[in-house]
């Protein structure tokens, strides 16, 4: 019995050590996968930005090359049409507006650059175009329009919103010797100008803004009436070829006209 307890129990103790050595090599075997695991994900996390950084460089590259490419097609096109005479080329930045003289000798354009250029008609068939180029200070022009007797122009200045009339100086021969700025305007308008413009007449400018507001000045800055367009929201404003009517449109489905009236002796009503 002694002999049958003793065996008994060596093999108790046998088994719990089996036991114990299965449980310790599954736990090596889990943890040492578990550490393989971690090593992979460390590697793919080091690998994955540096694929990142590699795709947006050469995406960047990419895109470098496709403006690149389109700038270049831009410069060896050349526009073509039956009607056309010429190009005009000075301004660097976006022409914001344009007007011929009314004896159409000259041309005026402005831009963002802050650039204005006067050019000569006569020359638009020619190689070289004659022009004269005058910068306004800190600033540039978002409208422009001549006078009547083609000696001087209006321009708004975008930033401050406010009119500047600048005087045109000629030569004996015609062409232009200086540009000079005259008078400006006080401040009526905060909101963006649509339109402005001289009456034929040369007794009165138009400016409008965006905020409904139309001014009607005389030539020397003072303003002779204030008007609410009433369109919600104004778009263009214009002065008649004949300087009697202003018109006005915008938001509103409405298109307004005004009679600018003056009296025999030319006194504004």
């Amino acid at each position: 019995m002694e002999f049958v307890s003793a065996v008994s129990d060596n093999t108790t103790v046998i088994l719990s050590i089996i036991l114990g050595a299965a449980v310790l090599v599954i736990s090596y075997v889990i943890n040492l996968k578990a550490k393989e695991e971690n090593v992979q994900s460390l590697e793919t996390d080091t690998i994955a930005p540096k694929e990142a950084v590699d795709h947006a460089t050469t995406s960047k590259h990419k895109k470098k090359h496709q403006n690149e490419k389109w700038n270049q097609k831009l410069s060896k096109q050349t526009y073509t049409h039956s009607w056309m005479v010429t190009s005009l080329k000075g301004h660097t930045g976006q022409v914001t507006d344009i007007d011929f003289s009314p004896n159409g000798k000259f041309l005026v354009t402005c831009a963002e650059d802050r650039a204005v250029f006067i050019w000569s008609t006569k020359d638009f068939a020619s190689k070289e175009h004659k022009n004269m180029r005058h910068n306004i200070e800190f600033d540039h022009a978002s409208h422009i329009c001549w006078s009547p007797d083609s000696k001087a122009f209006v321009i708004n200045r975008a930033a401050e919103n406010v009119l500047e009339v600048y005087k045109v100086t000629r030569r004996t021969d015609g062409w232009i010797s200086a540009v000079s700025k005259a008078i400006t305007f006080p401040k009526q308008f905060s909101e963006e100008m649509v339109g402005i413009g001289v009456a034929v007449s040369g007794r009165y400018i138009m400016s409008c803004s965006a905020a409904n507001q139309l001014v009607v000045w005389d030539l020397k800055g003072a303003v002779l009436a204030t008007v609410d367009t009433c369109l919600l929201h104004t778009y263009r404003a214009k002065v008649s070829p004949c300087g009697r009517f202003i018109v006005a449109s915008g938001f509103a489905p409405d298109v307004k006209v005004w009679e600018v009236v003056f009296a025999r002796t030319g006194e504004f009503k």
